[in-house]
């Protein structure tokens, strides 16, 4: 990504537009992601659109979330379990 676009979206956090926008929730992480920042493309804002493979995207976003997860257990098995939920499904 462009410094260009990394700038674009500090501006939408720092003037608060990027709290205010449209959401998408990220499959497997249920995180709420903003799809869209002046000046900058959609494909920068929702991960799988600059994909050219669904499937890899898929199979990519699965194997983060496994690396996560796995990390996780290995580091903070000792939280509570209202904080181990709320990783990947």
């Amino acid at each position: 990504m462009s410094l260009k676009y990394t700038r674009k979206i500090i501006d939408g956090i720092h003037d608060g537009s990027l709290a205010t926008t449209k959401t998408e929730t990220l499959p497997i992480f249920d995180l709420e992601m903003p799809v869209e920042c002046s000046g900058v493309p959609d494909e920068f804002m929702v991960p799988n659109k600059a994909w050219k493979s669904q499937e890899a995207y898929d199979a990519s976003l699965n194997k983060l979330a496994d690396l996560f997860s796995t990390n996780f257990k290995n580091k903070y098995s000792d939280v509570s379990d209202n904080i181990k939920n709320a990783g990947p499904n």
